[in-house]
């Protein structure tokens, strides 16, 4: 390719194929060749290939606009927390096909269930904090819209609605709660013992200093589906310049939800 483009006499064919015109997007993706080996991938790992070459473009259009370099293990510690939320988003659609519609429940008495959402607009560089309590009879006990400025990583949305979840908890008095989300790696991060030394983990050990604070917090993760309430209200926190708080009282935007989640 560059001995052409220098005018040197060249055979411009695929060496491998012989049938187009050599460039890198045919090099790389559409000679028959490499297509045969992308396609022998499994799943995950074609999804890992994905993830990383949109990360490289990612990180190239940052740098040419201003932004800074990441470190390297940072990046490539990012590019396997996404790969791993599509793998998981993808066995969840497949799962939701095969199965019942999944359901919210409520917590075991003497606990609060606390869902958490974060949303983002990546145009805007704008995130939003989407937060619902509700006791073991489903009614709301407690729920937070906000919006978070300069966001632009969906990991760090969540894991910062995590935090606004568990201090809102704690501002309420509440003790006893199920912290639960749909981001599998927020939940991971904050469960795991091991400390997170990324750039992004500084908030998910935040994270965990909040967990250690109540008499009991467990931690379990919820699909899409049954996070839809949580979910409305980082939408909303997406589109608002202002903090939001209900106390004993379900904000007008997701008693349809509520009301759906106790019946069912």
């Amino acid at each position: 390719m560059r001995l052409a483009e220098r005018r040197i006499p060249v055979d411009k064919l695929c060496a491998r194929c012989a049938q187009e015109e050599e460039s890198i997007n045919h090099a790389l993706k559409e000679c028959m060749h490499a297509d045969q080996k992308i396609q022998a991938l499994a799943p995950e790992q074609l999804q890992l290939l994905r993830v990383t070459l949109w990360f490289i473009w990612k990180e190239r259009n940052e740098e040419c606009h201003g932004g800074t370099r990441r470190p390297a293990n940072t990046v490539a510690h990012n590019i396997r927390k996404y790969a791993e939320e599509f793998n998981q988003a993808a066995k969840r659609r497949t799962t939701a096909r095969d199965n019942a519609p999944a359901k919210w429940k409520p917590s075991e008495c003497g606990f609060l269930k606390v869902n958490f959402d974060g949303a983002l607009n990546m145009q805007l560089k704008k995130g939003g904090v989407g937060v619902v309590i509700r006791n073991e009879k489903g009614e709301v006990m407690g729920a937070k819209a906000a919006s978070i400025d300069c966001m632009a990583d969906p990991f760090l949305a969540e894991a910062y609605a995590a935090v606004q979840a568990m201090e809102l908890a704690l501002d309420l008095g509440f003790n006893n709660i199920i912290l639960e989300g749909d981001s599998l790696s927020v939940i991971k991060g904050i469960t795991s013992r091991e400390e997170d030394l990324s750039l992004s983990g500084n908030i998910i050990e935040v994270a965990k200093c909040k967990r250690a604070r109540f008499q009991k917090c467990q931690i379990a993760h919820t699909g899409r589906d049954t996070n839809e309430a949580a979910h409305v209200l980082a939408k909303r926190g997406v589109n608002s310049d202002r903090i939001e708080i209900w106390v004993e009282e379900c904000p007008p935007c997701i008693q349809t939800i509520v009301q759906f989640d106790i019946d069912n």
